[in-house]
Protein backbone atom coordinates (compact mmCIF):
# COMPACT_ATOMS: atom_id res chain seq x y z
CA UNK A 1 0.00 0.00 0.00
CA UNK A 2 3.04 2.31 0.80
CA UNK A 3 4.13 1.62 -2.86
CA UNK A 4 1.25 2.60 -4.59
CA UNK A 5 0.95 6.28 -2.20
CA UNK A 6 4.48 6.42 -3.28
CA UNK A 7 4.02 5.50 -6.58
CA UNK A 8 1.32 7.79 -7.17
CA UNK A 9 3.02 10.43 -5.63
CA UNK A 10 6.03 10.74 -8.03
CA UNK A 11 3.54 10.59 -11.06
CA UNK A 12 1.98 13.64 -9.75
CA UNK A 13 4.87 15.17 -9.33
CA UNK A 14 6.71 14.31 -12.22
CA UNK A 15 3.50 15.39 -13.99
CA UNK A 16 3.55 18.83 -12.04
CA UNK A 17 7.09 19.42 -13.19
CA UNK A 18 6.47 18.54 -16.91
CA UNK A 19 3.72 21.09 -17.01
CA UNK A 20 5.81 23.67 -15.56
CA UNK A 21 8.74 22.82 -18.04
CA UNK A 22 6.18 23.10 -21.25
CA UNK A 23 4.87 26.33 -19.20
CA UNK A 24 8.04 27.64 -19.11
CA UNK A 25 9.52 27.03 -22.74
CA UNK A 26 5.87 28.31 -24.28
CA UNK A 27 6.28 31.65 -22.26
CA UNK A 28 10.32 31.66 -23.31
CA UNK A 29 9.71 31.14 -27.22
CA UNK A 30 6.90 33.73 -26.94
CA UNK A 31 9.21 36.03 -25.48
CA UNK A 32 11.68 35.00 -27.79
CA UNK A 33 10.10 35.80 -30.71
CA UNK A 34 8.18 38.98 -29.20
CA UNK A 35 11.99 40.12 -28.85
CA UNK A 36 12.72 39.04 -32.35
CA UNK A 37 10.43 40.94 -33.98
CA UNK A 38 10.70 43.91 -32.01
CA UNK A 39 15.02 43.90 -32.72
CA UNK A 40 14.19 43.52 -36.40
CA UNK A 41 11.82 46.62 -36.36
CA UNK A 42 14.10 48.59 -34.18
CA UNK A 43 17.24 48.10 -36.01
CA UNK A 44 15.99 48.84 -39.48
CA UNK A 45 13.96 51.56 -38.14
CA UNK A 46 17.79 53.13 -37.00
CA UNK A 47 19.32 52.18 -40.51
CA UNK A 48 16.42 53.77 -42.72
CA UNK A 49 16.30 56.92 -40.59
CA UNK A 50 20.55 57.54 -41.08
CA UNK A 51 19.92 56.66 -45.19
CA UNK A 52 16.75 58.80 -45.32
CA UNK A 53 18.95 61.76 -43.44
CA UNK A 54 21.96 60.50 -45.49
CA UNK A 55 19.81 60.96 -48.59
CA UNK A 56 18.30 64.16 -47.58
CA UNK A 57 21.27 66.13 -46.82
CA UNK A 58 23.18 64.74 -50.04
CA UNK A 59 20.29 66.34 -52.23
CA UNK A 60 20.56 69.47 -50.94
CA UNK A 61 24.44 69.33 -51.22
CA UNK A 62 25.88 69.31 -47.56
CA UNK A 63 27.84 66.53 -48.07
CA UNK A 64 29.85 67.23 -44.74
CA UNK A 65 26.63 66.62 -42.70
CA UNK A 66 25.96 63.14 -45.30
CA UNK A 67 29.26 62.19 -43.86
CA UNK A 68 28.41 63.05 -40.57
CA UNK A 69 25.07 61.31 -40.53
CA UNK A 70 27.29 58.08 -42.13
CA UNK A 71 29.95 58.37 -39.40
CA UNK A 72 27.05 58.98 -36.31
CA UNK A 73 25.22 55.79 -38.13
CA UNK A 74 28.48 53.63 -38.19
CA UNK A 75 29.01 54.69 -34.93
CA UNK A 76 25.55 54.08 -32.88
CA UNK A 77 25.22 50.44 -34.48
CA UNK A 78 28.77 49.67 -33.64
CA UNK A 79 28.13 50.47 -30.25
CA UNK A 80 24.36 48.77 -29.97
CA UNK A 81 26.52 45.37 -31.16
CA UNK A 82 29.30 46.46 -28.91
CA UNK A 83 26.47 46.18 -25.83
CA UNK A 84 24.82 43.49 -27.10
CA UNK A 85 28.68 41.66 -26.33
CA UNK A 86 29.79 43.41 -23.46
CA UNK A 87 26.37 42.87 -21.54
CA UNK A 88 24.47 39.62 -23.09
CA UNK A 89 21.86 40.43 -20.79
CA UNK A 90 20.80 43.61 -22.41
CA UNK A 91 19.84 41.39 -25.84
CA UNK A 92 16.95 39.57 -23.47
CA UNK A 93 14.52 42.84 -22.94
CA UNK A 94 11.73 40.60 -23.56
CA UNK A 95 11.82 39.62 -20.20
CA UNK A 96 11.49 42.77 -19.20
CA UNK A 97 8.60 44.32 -21.47
CA UNK A 98 8.00 47.39 -18.77
CA UNK A 99 11.85 48.74 -20.00
CA UNK A 100 10.49 49.46 -23.95
CA UNK A 101 12.23 49.95 -26.89
CA UNK A 102 11.89 53.49 -27.68
CA UNK A 103 13.16 53.06 -31.54
CA UNK A 104 11.25 49.75 -31.71
CA UNK A 105 8.34 51.59 -29.99
CA UNK A 106 8.06 54.26 -32.90
CA UNK A 107 9.13 52.79 -36.11
CA UNK A 108 5.71 53.17 -37.84
CA UNK A 109 6.42 57.12 -37.31
CA UNK A 110 9.88 56.71 -38.81
CA UNK A 111 8.34 55.15 -41.66
CA UNK A 112 5.99 57.04 -42.18
CA UNK A 113 7.79 59.99 -41.98
CA UNK A 114 10.27 58.53 -44.79
CA UNK A 115 7.17 58.03 -46.70
CA UNK A 116 7.08 61.26 -46.65
CA UNK A 117 9.83 61.99 -47.63
CA UNK A 118 9.78 59.86 -50.64
CA UNK A 119 6.76 60.94 -51.74
CA UNK A 120 9.28 63.89 -53.61
CA UNK A 121 11.15 61.30 -55.34
CA UNK A 122 9.12 58.47 -56.25
CA UNK A 123 11.69 57.47 -58.84
CA UNK A 124 14.36 56.22 -56.09
CA UNK A 125 12.44 53.75 -54.67
CA UNK A 126 10.34 50.63 -56.03
CA UNK A 127 6.35 51.13 -55.71
CA UNK A 128 6.39 48.07 -53.81
CA UNK A 129 8.20 49.84 -50.99
CA UNK A 130 6.45 53.09 -51.31
CA UNK A 131 3.21 51.22 -51.12
CA UNK A 132 5.01 49.29 -48.03
CA UNK A 133 5.53 52.63 -46.17
CA UNK A 134 2.66 54.17 -47.06
CA UNK A 135 0.52 52.17 -44.27
CA UNK A 136 2.69 54.01 -41.58
CA UNK A 137 2.06 57.66 -43.05
CA UNK A 138 -0.99 58.28 -40.63
CA UNK A 139 1.20 57.34 -37.29
CA UNK A 140 3.81 60.08 -38.96
CA UNK A 141 0.85 62.37 -39.10
CA UNK A 142 -0.85 61.17 -35.63
CA UNK A 143 2.92 61.88 -33.83
CA UNK A 144 3.56 65.63 -35.51
CA UNK A 145 0.14 66.84 -33.25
Amino acid sequence: MRDVEIYITMKRNILLIVGALAIGMSVYLLGLAQGTNRGVKGSNSASILFFTGIHRSLKAGDIPAALKLAEDGIATHAGVIETAEDHPGSALVFLYPWMGDPLADSYKKILGGTYVYLSGYPEIVSPDTTNFLARYKADYDAAKK
